[in-house]
């Protein structure tokens, strides 16, 4: 592992270039691959590395699936000049235009239309003048250069170098990428793996062979089981609106959806959910992403599990199902006699979470629900951990509503399943942890290292690895 120029330089390009592998966004949820004769960005989410990026240089993008930290920078990309191809399988496409556009409407709403100006005045002016203020038309800008990719189909992307996507069961239609590079070698990069007991998905296609290896270590330190999380649920969902509170779920609009109503659909059917109960999306995407589901339940895609395909829309059905295309107060979406709101984004800060939050956490009649891990200095972190009162934007607001955090209701793989997943294919020249806590990259490149007896190592952010000499 070496230096070498950094992801917005255009040196380096001899007629034998080191190929390298660049980190970025700190925690390393996109990945630079540069051949010295094509460039190509795996997943895209939004850090300072890519703000000021001249995207123009860029072959390809390809997302492994539409989550924030994974596909938040597609926007800022394209106005930096990125016009090649956004390489994605249908579903992913579909999930990131609905995230783009509530990222995007979320943003304006936050930052009002003097900021949006302000912002637009100090573009970097790589890319297309694309309206800030019109979420729509960049939406319909990003998702114009979308090419949907089918799983296990190679394709060439860009000058040398062929992409082929493997299911990830972490979110509809995500994936774990594997790379063929020519005479460089190959790279795998897990993207999120998905859990063994998705309540959705099947698992992922195990891992099979690469020259170089990139996985990733969110719950790399391990995780507590999803059934304890699902018995706090019922009780804390069933009290509160038998004491007629109102029950938050802090929950963007990509797949985390879908999930929570799942799990309400499975209230509902052991009479935790009462009849009649509200269940309503604060946002004006919260139905499309259902919809996308809809679709692939349609069509018995097999990502889905046998047993969701023969529960058919019973799988989310809550009763009664609205969408409020506002940001009113609570007590107007869900009405007096309490009810279930969602709104993102799922770490409470800023957004339609965040004035909900306002509202409903100096009662305590009310519950706010908290599904797996959020970043550190986040709104739903400092509730996780017992905050009693917590700053959300200009305000401290006293926390006096329950809060039940659900680590274990994730859709990620923990540290077995990696190592499970690892361990089904052959052994590498070379495997980096990215895209975790200090810690969970930590214990997870140790695990590798005792468990599969595997070179692993953990790359410093922001620094070009180049691809080992047994690779090329």
């Amino acid at each position: 592992m070496s230096d070498t120029t950094g992801p917005g330089s255009a040196t380096g390009r001899s007629a034998t270039p080191d190929v390298t592998l660049t980190p970025l966004g700190g925690a390393g949820t996109s990945v630079l691959v540069d051949t010295g004769y094509a460039r190509v960005l795996v997943d895209c989410g939004a850090s300072p590395d890519l703000a000021a990026f001249d995207a123009s240089m860029l072959d390809a993008v390809v997302l492994t699936h539409a989550h924030p930290q994974h596909a938040d920078g597609l926007a800022a990309l394209v106005r930096n000049g990125f016009a090649g191809s956004l390489i994605a399988t249908p579903y992913t496409l579909r999930m990131a235009d609905i995230g783009l556009r509530d990222a995007l409407l979320t943003q304006r709403e936050n930052e009002g239309p003097a900021a949006v100006a302000e912002r637009a005045h100090t573009r970097t002016g790589h890319g297309p003048a694309l309206p800030e203020d019109d979420p729509a038309r960049v939406a319909v800008a990003v998702a114009a250069l979308g090419v949907g990719h089918e799983f296990g189909d190679p394709m060439v992307i860009a000058p040398g170098i062929a992409c082929t996507l493997h299911r990830a069961g972490h979110a509809l239609g995500s994936a774990w990428v594997h790379l063929d590079l020519g005479s460089a070698g190959t790279v795998a990069i897990s993207g999120d793996l998905g859990r063994h007991r998705h309540p959705l998905l099947r698992h992922p296609e195990p891992f099979t062979h690469a020259d170089t290896v990139l996985v990733e270590a969110a719950y790399g330190e391990g995780r507590r089981p999803a059934s304890d999380d699902r018995d706090h649920l019922a009780h804390v969902v069933f009290t509160t609106l038998d004491h007629g509170g109102t029950v938050l779920v802090p929950a963007g609009p990509v797949d985390h959806i879908a999930t929570v109503l799942f799990e309400l659909a499975r209230l509902r059917r052991v009479g935790c959910l009462p009849g009649g109960v509200p269940v309503c999306f604060d946002g004006p995407t919260g139905l499309a992403s259902v919809g996308v589901w809809r679709d692939a339940l349609l069509a018995r895609d097999p990502e889905l599990h046998d047993s969701v395909l023969d529960a058919g829309f019973g799988a989310f059905d809550v009763g009664s199902l609205t969408e409020v295309r506002t940001a009113r107060p609570v007590r107007h979406a869900s009405g007096a006699a309490g009810g279930i709101l969602i709104a993102g984004p799922h770490h409470g800060d800023g957004g339609r979470a965040g004035r909900h939050l306002r509202e409903l956490l100096p009662d305590p009649r009310n519950a706010v629900l908290l599904q797996g891990r959020s970043p550190v200095g986040t709104a739903a972190h400092a509730l996780a951990r017992g905050a009693t009162e917590v700053r959300i934007g200009k305000d401290v607001v006293p926390v006096r509503a329950r809060i039940a955090h659900l680590p274990g209701m994730t859709t990620h793989a923990d540290a077995a399943e990696i190592i499970e997943w690892l361990g089904r294919g052959t052994e590498p020249a070379m495997t980096y942890v990215v895209h975790g806590s200090p810690g969970a990259r930590l214990a997870l490149r140790n695990r590798i290292r005792d468990t599969l007896d595997w070179n692993a190592e953990i790359p410093t952010p922001d620094t070009s690895l180049v691809l080992p000499a047994t690779a090329r």
